[in-house]
Order: structure tokens, then sequence, then C-alpha cells
């Protein structure tokens, strides 16, 4: 019932300020922190990046730190992301239960590195040299059992922006809840608003952080064979969007997965480049994830993530 209460006061801050009528792109390009949009796991990403109401594993510290309970064992993972125009993507986490069963801590770093990039302070086709870009987020996360079937989560995140000599360091919090097996066995509903905080200044100006609510559901077969996902996603400096997803389990060790991202209010949707697709591979205590992510007249990218329990 507390962290019910503490995201519904969450929401009603929010409301006229995020939220509101203003259409949201009159609010793109003013949100700093623009990183902690990407997408930091291969196994989601080839779902569309639903995975909210899914919240499996040490990805849980950044898509809903309520999913961490789920964690039984340690785990720790790595991610390369390999971004269209040569900028480097990558998280690095680490999930850990206590004894109870009933906590879960995790720890993640989200990391974006964009070098060489071409200075010009002149109206002039010849660079002035380059410069470069460095982002990253630290992540501290506690995940909760409230009850048998419902848990929650919080996350800090310590964002730490470079552009070129100007510099810019700001901290944010993530709320998250799962319910488990509702309102029917095997379905579960999860809730999460992300990068609630103060504004970063970089230079002279602040910036608002990228706050975003989702609402995410999972719906697995009772053959287990089937996963299905789906998640409604809200930023604040852009339109909605809703994210669909399935994995299945062709042998013991073995996923092939496929997605669907689509934004309201977009009439020049690309099909073919809202489309997602992966595999998932399983060897003893290790994961191996790939994703393909197309984007439209951008380059196409793609992630890998290797796990392991122990």
């Amino acid at each position: 019932m507390r962290w019910m209460i503490i995201i519904f006061c969450l929401l009603l801050v929010l409301k006229g300020n995020c939220f509101g009528k203003e259409n949201s792109y009159s609010k793109a390009g003013k949100s700093a922190a623009t990183f902690l949009k990407i997408s930091v796991d291969a196994r989601a990403s080839g779902m569309g990046e639903a995975y909210v109401g899914l919240a499996e594993g040490v990805s849980c510290i950044y898509y809903n730190p309520a999913g961490l309970v789920q964690s039984k064992t340690r785990e720790a993972t790595f991610m390369h992301n390999a971004y269209f125009e040569g900028i480097n993507h990558e998280f690095v986490g680490y999930v850990h239960p206590m004894e109870d069963m009933e906590r879960v801590i995790g720890l993640g770093i989200i990391g974006l590195v964009i070098d060489d990039i071409p200075r010009k302070t002149k109206a002039t086709l010849v660079d002035e040299g380059s410069f470069k870009s460095n982002d990253y987020c630290l992540i501290f996360s506690l995940g909760q059992k409230i009850k048998e079937d419902i848990l929650g989560g919080l996350s800090l995140k310590i964002i730490h922006q470079k552009l070129d000599n100007e510099k810019g360091l700001g901290a944010g919090i993530d709320v998250g809840l799962l319910y488990k097996n509702y309102p029917t066995e095997k379905i579960n509903i999860g809730i999460v608003l992300q990068n609630i905080g103060q504004k970063i200044k970089i230079y002279k100006e602040k910036f608002t952080l990228p706050i975003i609510l989702k609402v995410g559901i999972a719906y697995r077969l009772p053959n287990d064979k089937l996963l299905l996902v789906a998640d409604l996603k809200k930023p604040y400096d852009n339109e909605a969007s809703i994210h669909l997803g399935l994995e299945y389990r062709v042998l013991e060790s073995i996923f092939l997965r496929g997605g669907f991202r689509y934004k309201f209010d977009n009439l020049k949707n690309e099909p073919l480049t809202d489309l997602t697709c992966g595999a998932g591979f399983v060897i003893k205590d290790f994961r191996l994830d790939y994703a393909f992510i197309p984007y439209d007249k951008f380059e196409d990218t793609h992630r890998i993530s290797l796990t392991r329990s122990f």
C-alpha cells in the first residue's frame, strides 16, 4: 500500500507539468540525459522493448526495479549496443538476493560515448577540430516483496553528462510495482515511473530529466513455450507509444523473439522500421541474447547481452 501511495502522489505532481494537454512535441529536445531512453538489454529489445510487465533478471534495474525480487540467484550482465553513427552504448549490471529472499539489491552502470564530433563555430564546411560527449548513469536499486504476489522497487540514479568542456550532474529515481498472477495465473502487470528528479544544469541552462510513465503486461501460455508482452509508454517530451513482443522457446535452450513499436499520432510510421527481432541461447549458467533494431533514416543497430548466474 505504501508503494501504491508513493506512485499515486508522484502521478498527481506530474499530471499538470509532464502529462498535460500541451503537445508533447513542443517539449522535444528540452530534456537532459536522453540516453536513459535507450533500451539496455538485448532480450527486451528483441521483444519490441516491452519488459515492464515481465521484469526478469538484471535488466530490471533499468526497466522495473520491482522485478528484482524474482531473482533467486546472483546474476551479472554486460550489454553492448552498436548504435548508429559510431555511438557506443554499454550497460553493466549485478543483482544480489538477500538471505530472506524478500529483498534484492542491484547495481548498474549505463554509458553512452560519442567520439570525434565535428566542431564548427562558423558557417563553413571546414571543421575546426572535434570534441567528445560522455554520458554516464550509476544506478542503485532495491526490490522488496510487499505481499506474496505484489512486488515493489526503487532505483536511485546518479547522472553525469559531459559535452566538450561543459559538465552536468543530477539525480533521479524510478519507482515500480509488479503484480504477479493477476488477474489470473500466468499474467503479470507492471507499472513504473522513471527519471523523477532535479534538473541538470549544463552551461547556463537547466534541463528536465526524461520522465517516462510505463505500464506493461506479460502472459505466459500454460505450456511456458510462448511468452507475450506489451507495454504502453508515455514520455514527458514525446507522444505515447505501444510496444508489443513475443518470445518462443524452440528447444530447452534456444529462444526466438519478435516485436513491434508504434508511436501514436505519427502518420508517417514505417512498418518495417518499427519491427524488432532477436534470439537467445542458454548454456549452463550463461545466457547470450541478440537483438536487431532498425531505425528509419539511420543505420540498423545490434545489441548483444551476456549474462551469468552464480
